[in-house]
């Protein structure tokens, strides 16, 4: 059956990028064999349809057949599945990083005893949950392969930044060698501050999902609301037919609905935690590929350089999965399909002329301009969270600042894998490095604005005239002072995400009230009033 579900999702047009989407995700977080990765897809894909099913079921309970109520409940349907994807991925996610801690210290705890690694990760592996035992072998696989390929293969299929560090980790160690300093040995020392980083990381989820607990239900459940008022209302007062099923009835429908998914949508940013999917619709790669689709492209970028080049530096910021074409052209999408919807759903509650265009025009703005605020947004919230990744700089120089053979260019190569908001800056810096030198860090100052990275740049500039564990000898301490600073930060954001996460899912329920109860009553009172003053 599970079987059955999986290959005709994957085959049918509406479903076959949603069930991609989930089994490239399940493949990297459940690293198993195909029969495996297929069940646990087929799994997500039937829990996802019953939902789908019982939602499109309860907005159809009460209410009449027609076609623009049909199109809202799909785009309803839609917002809610995309997002419940998402969550469902984040909870694997989050029973991982449990798993990983306790892997971590039944590594820790082996390797004291002999110093053998191969051996201590083979043993906890033994003793590790069903899912972090896969991973287990997949590192270890991994750490193997490295003594006959010079390709880090596992930094293309770690599930995220932990299991990637946990990784370098070892490999620094099989490369290197381990090394006491002051009496301890660096690989312990080492895991010790991944334990404490993945503590953290534990703490911040497990906030962000008591804050955001039901907060979801609330968003969406007026919605169920708005055919069931209806009802009632014409039951107890006939004369108000032309109020909720005329054209201004209808619109105020659509507004309630689109308002709805938009706040819906919104307080699931708030909510991720994960901004930089690097999942990439093979559709949107092909059309940007043809022949007249990208000359279409490149005549519009020819003209409109400026813009280009600022879009395309956001994109990098932002580490987004397309290129600069490829944006392009799912902006341009966007727009068409933002205005045939509009189109249909104005032509079929009776929208003609001058509103239709109008109605038209609003939503191939809304569609040419989502994706790019969405981005902005995005960009706005990776700020927010960018002391984070100074946290992450500074524990894996702490990694590998005492290794004797290290160098400058093995340390941004490093920093690069692990880089999201800061990944732009520390590829530029390793490509002219090589003839620059240390002069790439002197102009690299003052290009972020951001005080830390910028302590980091005089650490790399110190380099030249003294060995890189002295350049570095201070991270240790700040990082000790960033690590309680970002507890405390990382407080203050989800507080603030939660404040207005919860602020605006009561919208949704103050607007129907309003515009499906009391304007209608209020507006067919005030006729009666003055048909009754008129007679």
């Amino acid at each position: 059956m599970r079987s059955m579900i999986y290959r005709y999702s994957r085959k049918l047009f509406l479903t076959s990028e949603l069930t991609k989407r989930i089994e490239n995700r399940v493949a990297i977080l459940y690293p198993s064999t195909r029969y495996s990765i297929i069940n646990k897809t087929a799994e997500y894909l039937v829990r996802i349809y019953l939902m789908a099913g019982f939602m499109a079921a309860g907005l159809f309970l009460f209410a009449d057949f027609s076609i623009y109520y049909a199109m809202l409940c799909a785009l309803m349907v839609y917002a809610v599945v995309n997002s419940k994807i998402y969550g469902d991925l984040d909870k694997l996610e989050i029973r991982l990083l449990l798993q990983l801690e306790k892997f971590i210290s039944d590594v820790k705890f082996r390797f004291q005893f002999d110093g053998m690694l191969e051996e201590a990760i083979q043993e906890a592996i033994n003793y590790a949950d069903y899912e972090m035992s896969i991973q287990g072998e997949k590192i270890l696989e991994c750490l193997r392969n490295c003594y006959v390929k010079e390709k880090e293969e596992y930094n293309e299929i770690s599930p995220n930044n932990f299991f990637l560090t946990f990784y370098s980790i070892c490999l620094m160690t099989l490369k290197y060698g381990d090394k006491r300093i002051d009496g301890q040995s660096m690989f312990v020392k080492n895991l010790g501050y991944l334990k404490e980083d993945i503590n953290i990381e534990q703490l911040k989820r497990r906030k962000i999902n008591n804050q955001f607990l039901g907060l979801m239900g609330l968003t969406l459940l007026p919605v169920f609301a708005i055919k069931p008022i209806e009802k009632w209302a014409l039951y107890n007062m006939p004369e108000m037919q032309e109020a909720y099923y005329g054209i201004q009835g209808r619109m105020s429908t659509i507004f309630l609905m689109v308002f709805t998914i938009a706040v819906y949508k919104l307080i699931t940013v708030l909510k991720r935690i994960n901004y930089t999917e690097k999942y990439k619709n093979r559709l949107i790669e092909q059309l940007a590929a043809h022949e007249m689709v990208n000359g279409f492209i490149m005549f519009y970028i020819r003209h409109r350089k400026k813009q280009a080049e600022k879009i395309n530096r956001l994109l990098r910021e932002v580490v987004y999965s397309y290129n600069l074409a490829e944006f392009l052209l799912i902006r341009w999408l966007y727009a068409l399909c933002y205005t045939g919807t509009g189109f249909v759903l104005a032509i079929s509650i009776g929208v003609t002329g001058t509103a239709l265009i109008c109605a038209v025009g609003v939503c191939f703005l809304a569609g040419y301009y989502t994706i790019f605020i969405s981005i902005l947004i995005r960009k706005q919230i990776l700020i927010m969270e960018r002391e984070e990744e100074i946290v992450r700089f500074q524990t894996i120089i702490l990694m590998i600042m005492h290794i004797d053979r290290m160098t400058i260019a093995e340390i941004l190569q490093k920093l690069e894998s692990f880089a999201v908001l800061f990944k732009t800056h520390i590829y530029e810096l390793s490509n002219v490095l090589s003839y620059k030198g240390t002069d790439t860090f002197r102009e690299a100052k003052g290009t972020t604005g951001f005080a830390p990275y910028e302590k980091m740049m005089d650490s790399f500039i110190a380099c030249d005239t003294m060995p890189i564990y002295q350049a570095f000898e201070d991270v240790e301490s700040d990082r000790m002072y960033y690590v309680e600073k970002h507890k405390q930060d990382n407080d203050e954001i989800i507080n603030k995400k939660s404040l207005i996460a919860r602020a605006i899912a009561f919208l949704p329920l103050c607007l129907v009230i309003i515009v499906k109860l009391i304007i209608p009553f209020v507006v067919q009172g005030i006729s009666s009033l003055g048909i009754n003053m008129a007679l």
